[in-house]
């Protein structure tokens, strides 16, 4: 049943995309200082 297979692929690049996307915003926050 390929369905199986690929809910269990998105289930686990979920966590991966958030980690992905958090880093992203904490390295943009890092490069363009909002402060100044």
């Amino acid at each position: 049943q390929w369905w199986d297979i690929s809910v269990l692929a998105m289930i686990n690049i979920i966590p991966v995309v958030i980690i992905v996307l958090s880093l992203q915003r904490y390295f943009i926050k890092g490069l363009i200082p909002i402060g100044k």
